[in-house]
């Protein structure tokens, strides 16, 4: 059975219903629908209405519950007119209480645009031609289609009781001091949770998200990267969040107002902030102006090594940075690259550099701690990987030690735990190929051979298979 007058299923209402956090509005509605589906279309007009106006004295009176005098003075006025003793006076003061329910959700508290509360009193002024024996000109009693019933139930919904009671003005205010508080991480998981609560993005209207948007990105932009790198970081993963919970709400804000956020001549400590959004705002960079576009190459070509690491430019994902990004790196001091492996969340797209970085180090530090950077990214490693560190030990392209044929690393004290756990870890590989590590076993200083002895046992029962 469908919906009458459409073609559309029971699931389209019913799943709006289930939005709504309300038990008595939802009461209310579900009455109005039943009364939809059975054709008594008056009914249902005149409950939907009634659900409208009682889902709004319950929001003023859910806001009023909190610190908000506003609706304690609304909600107040409400009161007066339920407690009034007086039957006539009470009617009165409820119907001018009624009268004034959607301005005040409009002007008061911002629950619905103007274009929903002209949608919403069309409801009031059929509701009024169903309720009383109104007759129309043709002395034909009010007889509303089934198209027009459905569409002011959905109406109630969309704009109104499937809503959580959040002041469109406030709703910013409310994003941006959690935001702000010392209390709240600098965490994206925690920051896309909190701004997807109902309370805040997920059931907002655009009037509300644009709001808040535009002040994410002026904190966002105008914050200073040094001395509130925490804070920018927040905004940043606000902006993210922002992004997942209404995508097409957010393309509308960035695009409106982009050229307002980067105008002409934004200094490049406030532009190179917007390398922090690009990975994870698809299309951010296509909005982004030439020049602003020029400037942040050329900022790239000198970038320092502790801006990649603030800035997380190991995380780009374009290509065309990448590359140039890639050049400075090569030109950066081997302690500066280890600073800035050590603190990346992922070396995929890096590997390469790193194994090589390895290779080249020359201390024993450096050989260690970059050691340890390929030992944390191990879930990236192939086989292959461990044959190029091994097979270029020996590579006069590297660093050795008087000549002697080896890696200086080979003498450090943290090389035999490297070497251990990469020989355990290469075990386990596609294509493991012990030779290659008899290979590498054959440069090993004599007086350090005996601590290899789990990978000399192996390489003798692989030697008495092979029959040497």
């Amino acid at each position: 059975m469908s919906d009458i007058g459409f073609s559309v299923g029971f699931t389209d209402l019913d799943s709006l219903v289930e939005k709504i956090d309300n038990f008595k509005s939802k009461k209310y509605v579900v009455e109005a629908i039943q009364a939809y589906r059975v054709g008594a279309f008056r009914a249902a007009i005149t409950a939907i209405w009634v659900a409208i106006l009682t889902d709004i004295i319950f929001k003023i009176e859910e806001l009023s519950e909190g610190d908000n005098p506003q609706a304690k003075s609304k909600y107040a006025e409400i009161e007066i007119a339920i407690q009034e003793k007086n039957e006539a006076t009470k009617i009165t003061l409820i119907q001018k209480v009624e009268s004034q329910l959607l301005m005040w959700s409009l002007d008061d508290f911002q629950f619905i645009t103007l274009n929903e509360k002209i949608d919403l009193d069309r409801v009031r002024e059929d509701r009024n031609l169903c309720a009383h024996p109104a007759i129309t000109e043709d002395g034909v009693l009010f007889d509303p289609s089934p198209e027009k019933v459905r569409v002011h139930i959905v109406n109630a919904l969309t704009h109104l009781i499937a809503r959580s009671p959040v002041q469109g003005q406030n709703i910013i205010k409310m994003i941006i001091e959690k935001l702000r508080s010392v209390d709240c991480p600098s965490d994206r998981n925690y920051i896309r949770n909190l701004l997807g609560n109902k309370k805040y993005l997920e059931r907002a209207k655009f009037t509300s998200f644009r709001g808040t948007v535009i002040c994410l990105m002026k904190d966002f932009i105008s914050c200073d990267i040094d001395k509130e790198y925490d804070f920018l970081k927040k905004m940043a993963f606000g902006l993210v969040a922002a992004k997942e919970i209404k995508p097409e709400f957010f393309d509308r804000v960035l695009k409106e107002r982009i050229n307002v956020w980067l105008p002409i001549g934004l200094e490049i400590n406030q532009l190179k902030k917007l390398f922090l959004l690009l990975p994870s705002i698809d299309g951010f960079k296509m909005l982004i102006s030439e020049p602003h576009i020029l400037a942040m190459k050329e900022y790239l070509k000198l970038v320092t090594y502790k801006d990649v690491v603030t800035l997380k430019l190991l995380e780009l994902n374009d290509p065309e940075f990448e590359a140039i990004l890639l050049g400075r790196l090569e030109e950066l001091a081997t302690g500066e690259l280890i600073y800035i492996f050590e603190n990346a969340r992922s070396l995929i797209k890096f590997k390469q550099f790193v194994l090589e970085l390895f290779l080249k180090s020359g201390c024993f530090e450096h050989g260690q701690r970059a050691g340890d950077i390929i030992l944390k990214n191990k879930d990236f490693l192939v086989f292959d990987d461990v044959k190029f560190i091994l097979q270029n030990l020996s590579n006069e392209k590297f660093v050795t030690i008087n000549g002697s044929g080896y890696h200086q690393i080979l003498h450090a004290s943290s090389a035999e735990k490297f070497f251990n756990e990469l020989y355990c870890i290469s075990e386990k590989m596609q294509g493991f190929n012990i030779s290659v590590w008899g290979h590498f076993y054959s440069l090993i200083p004599g007086e350090m051979q005996s601590q290899y002895e789990g990978m000399v046992e192996d390489l003798i029962l692989d030697a008495a298979e092979r029959g040497e």
